[in-house]
């Protein structure tokens, strides 16, 4: 079953805006989640994109061994330069991952058409005894104001678009329930909440433009220009809130 995860446009300033997006907590979201796992030996990013966030896992982390799945191949050969190997392929098709003792998957699960199968195939993937993680934002914790009509209209075109092919932009809310479903044990989490105090305005509005792309809402060019003009202009408070939810395979379990 083909994916559907997002394939932007892998150019320089898409580039900037992944690796902005990656350090999006200052190292916070790291510190909890090293303190609730522990050091796996090896890790294994499931739609690493250009892998910057998974080179925080040997950076920051300290995993010895970190590889990635990424089925957009320009974005693959950047992540070559950060990961130990990378997979160029899509992670819903019928072939087993790599095992890992942690599998995750940090902004994919909203992309996906059956984010319930990703979560299955994780945690088979995953070592007994290790950890299934999934971060991913529930878009109807995405605050904006002053009110932006323009970027609504594009919003909502965004998430039409991306629930016509069975992508769900408010899956942060079912994490638990899809780890749970995987049959994974000791479910935890936390949730980070960017706001203005921590980001400029700015650097919000270029953290929102995938849903400003006409490729992605299906509107016109003037609408596209509009909906980005008015993240740039006219909002100047916001938050949203990304979920961070690992689960344990059970010692017992077979690894495939």
């Amino acid at each position: 079953m083909p994916s559907t995860n997002s394939d932007y446009h892998h150019d320089d300033p898409e580039r900037e805006r992944l690796k902005a997006q990656a350090d999006l907590f200052n190292g916070a979201d790291i510190e909890r989640l090293k303190a609730a796992i522990g050091v796996p030996a090896r890790a294994l990013a499931v739609g690493c994109g250009t892998g910057h966030f998974a080179a925080r896992l040997r950076t920051e982390w300290g995993v010895p061994h970190v590889e990635g799945l990424e089925m957009n191949a320009e974005a693959a050969a950047t992540a070559r330069a950060h990961l130990d190997a990378v997979h160029v392929r899509d992670a819903l098709d019928d072939a087993p991952l790599p095992s890992a003792d942690l599998v995750y998957a940090r902004l994919v699960a909203r992309h996906v058409p059956d984010a319930r199968r990703l979560a299955a195939k994780m945690a088979a993937a995953c070592a007994p005894g290790g950890h299934v993680l999934v971060i991913d934002a529930d878009d109807a914790t995405l605050l904006l104001h002053p009110a932006a009509p323009a970027f609504d209209v594009a919003r909502a075109a965004t998430h039409a678009q991306a629930q016509a092919q069975g992508a769900d932009p408010f899956v942060g809310r079912r994490l638990p329930a899809l780890l749970r479903a995987a049959g994974l044990e000791a479910i935890g989490g936390f949730g980070l909440t960017l706001t203005s105090f921590q980001r400029p305005p700015a650097a919000f509005a270029a953290m929102l433009r995938p849903y400003t792309l006409n490729e992605n809402n299906g509107l016109s060019a003037s609408a596209c220009a509009a909906a980005q003009a008015a993240l740039e202009n006219d909002v100047r408070d916001f938050s949203w809130t990304m979920f961070h939810v690992w689960g344990r395979k059970p010692a017992a379990a077979a690894s495939r």
